[in-house]
């Protein structure tokens, strides 16, 4: 897998991790930037689907010293070839099964890679979770936030933080940093979002890197918002601000362009006074709508298909209200949205990444749309836009959509397709502007 490190393979992602007084970076975390499934990868015909299988099985069920390199190669050649544990790793690298960290054992000198952690990746552990019995499901998440949880803190025993994190895991008690308890680990969405936060902040701190609230929650959730629900407990266990903890929140804001006029502290403002118009939440609360001169909502899942979009079309044909959807609606633009809706209900179109997390994200908008009395569709989301899915992009947890009968009847074959494995970003999309450009709104 080191080789991976050197050759910069566009469908790996690198996290490289510096630190004040080294010339070349002290780690770097690899990780696929694709994923299709497990099932997706035993389908090859390399010939390794008991190796790999085992390894899965050893990452997700495996106490915690499993978690480091060297223990869990020494378990796996007892039983294999070393060449057939070397290329079934690079395998689940390049799939996106695993995320590797490797060590830089002299980072003043150059580049001395040498493998130290792994781990799997977030969305196979939710696609294990998802097929997993009921009964079984919340345990099997709870056993791998723990180990993932003290994997990360057993490399800062040092700190007193961390110490405190390992004592909570071990009471399954939370608390305050004047000693008083906060929780038990029987609310384990609070729990272990609290424990894993700081933990993560723990790497972040060392390294001297800040990262954003959402994606660390992504990464231990694989959804961006569950850590804003705990930003004041996250606070409150370690007595520290989330700055001071390296981790960012940045205000939720409302994106949007269209021809219509509202009120806020007495000024009249226009939809159409900006490229596009920026709205905070504490704005949002105040706006009184005074004149609705739009046909439709289009509502857009990514931030660079919005713009771009606005730029081709919309500047000039102002009766369609755009909005950014950010994936699912943030608080403001939830309310925003249904501010507009109620004001003057019109039809609604709804374009996001043709994958599981798109179609759900756009069944999320119709309910919405249909309880503020409008009409709501999906659009650019058909047979005939999947077609031009090169492989290049793979969506997450295709697996969940044999869960949901209603998002089967929503979307129909395309729907079928997507859980077997096809997506298409929106982005892929506008490579073929001249040809979507008549089915846009």
């Amino acid at each position: 897998m080191i080789d991976l490190i050197n050759e910069g393979n566009p469908d790996i992602i690198y996290h490289r991790e510096n630190r004040e007084g080294y010339r070349f970076p002290i780690k770097v975390t690899l990780s696929g930037k694709y994923y299709a499934g497990l099932e997706k990868t035993m389908a090859k015909t390399h010939g390794l689907n008991k190796l790999i299988d085992d390894i899965v099985k050893l990452l997700y069920r495996g106490s915690n010293d499993i978690k480091q390199y060297d223990p869990l190669f020494s378990r796996l050649k007892k039983k294999y070839p070393m060449k057939e544990i070397s290329n079934a790793l690079h395998i689940m690298l390049l799939d996106g099964l695993i995320i590797v960290t490797f060590k830089n054992k002299r980072p003043n000198k150059g580049f001395y890679w040498y493998p130290q952690f792994m781990s799997l990746d977030s969305r196979i552990v939710s696609d294990l979770i998802a097929t997993a019995s009921t009964d079984d499901s919340e345990k099997l998440k709870q056993d791998w936030l723990k180990n993932q949880a003290q994997a990360i803190l057993e490399k800062h025993t040092d700190n007193q933080l961390a110490a405190k994190l390992l004592q909570s895991i071990e009471s399954c008690v939370l608390l305050l940093g004047d000693g008083k308890q906060v929780f038990e680990s029987k609310s384990w969405v609070r729990y272990w979002s609290v424990i894993l936060a700081l933990a993560y902040s723990l790497d972040l701190r060392a390294s001297g890197n800040h990262e954003h609230l959402r994606v660390v929650s992504a990464r231990i959730w694989d959804n961006s918002k569950i850590l804003e629900r705990y930003k004041k407990d996250i606070v409150s266990v370690a007595n520290m601000s989330l700055e001071n903890l390296h981790l960012t929140l940045l205000p939720d804001l409302v994106y949007f362009f269209g021809n219509i006029e509202f009120e806020v502290n007495g000024f009249i403002c226009s939809g159409l006074s900006g490229y596009p118009v920026v709205l905070a939440n504490q704005t949002v609360h105040k706006i009184d709508l005074t004149s609705s001169q739009i046909k439709g909502i289009l509502i857009i899942e990514n931030f660079a298909v919005f713009i771009e979009i606005l730029k081709r079309k919309y500047y000039d044909y102002q009766n369609i209200l755009v909005i950014w959807g950010q994936g699912y609606l943030n608080k403001p633009t939830n309310r925003f949205f249904k501010r507009v809706l109620t004001f003057k209900p019109v039809p609604v179109y709804v374009w996001s990444d043709l994958d599981a997390d798109g179609l759900y994200i756009a069944k999320n908008i119709i309910d919405i749309s249909e309880k503020c009395g409008a009409v709501g569709q999906p659009i650019l989301m058909t047979e005939d836009e999947l077609k031009f899915s090169l492989g290049g992009f793979i969506g997450a947890h295709p697996n969940k959509i044999s869960n949901s009968q209603t998002i089967k009847e929503l979307f129909g074959k395309v729907a079928d397709r997507i859980e077997n494995g096809e997506s298409l970003e929106q982005e892929s999309l506008l490579k073929y502007y001249d040809i979507i450009e008549s089915r846009l709104p």
